[in-house]
Parts: structure tokens; sequence; C-alpha cells
């Protein structure tokens, strides 16, 4: 079996989730619902074989290993800019006729 890494949508959430402190006002800011956003972190925790937040009544703070992947996410982000930024400074190819659409890598602010 292969394994599949992470998704940026996902990493995305975690990377609020940490900053932010909550899981509802993180799926707040990506504009999806809360019960999404605990489908998607529990997914990727278990893609990952990872605890990667603690949930509780009063908010959400990212384990020791979350914090690890947050780490690793922005990594993650830089290469992605820097793909970003290489690719709309080449010169399109014959099959590029329709304009790059780009979103941001980063989570919304």
């Amino acid at each position: 079996m292969s394994e599949v890494p992470p998704d940026v949508e996902s990493l995305r959430l975690l990377v609020l989730v940490g900053e932010l402190g909550s899981l509802g006002q993180a799926a707040e800011r990506m504009g999806i619902s809360q019960p999404a956003a605990s489908k998607r972190l529990s997914a990727l925790e278990r893609r990952l074989r990872l605890g990667l937040v603690n949930r509780t009544k009063r908010g959400s703070a990212l384990t020791v290993e979350g914090k690890a992947v947050c780490q690793w996410a922005g990594r993650v982000f830089a290469e992605l800019d820097s793909l970003r930024s290489s690719s709309l400074r080449t010169t399109p190819g014959p099959t590029a006729s329709s304009p790059l659409h780009w979103t941001s890598w980063r989570a919304p602010r």
C-alpha cells in the first residue's frame, strides 16, 4: 500500500488551529463547517498515525507532534511559494493557453 502525503488544505487547517487555539475559529477562517474541519483533522491524524490536536471544551491545542507537523508544514508552504514564484516567471509553453490561477498555500488571514 502506498503512503499518501497530507493535503495542503488539511495542513492549513492544522496551522490555523495552532494559531487560533480553536477548531471552530479555524474552520470559520477556512470557510468550512466545524464538523467538516473536525473530520478533516481526524483524517490527517489517521493518515499520519499521530495525535496532532488535544480537543477540549475550552478550545484546541496542538500536541508536541502537532507542533512538529506545523513546523514541517511551514517548510512545505515555503517550497510551494517558491514553486509558484518560479512558475510565474517562466515563459509559457505551447500548452499554456490559459493564465495560471494560484491560491495562497498559507492559511487565510
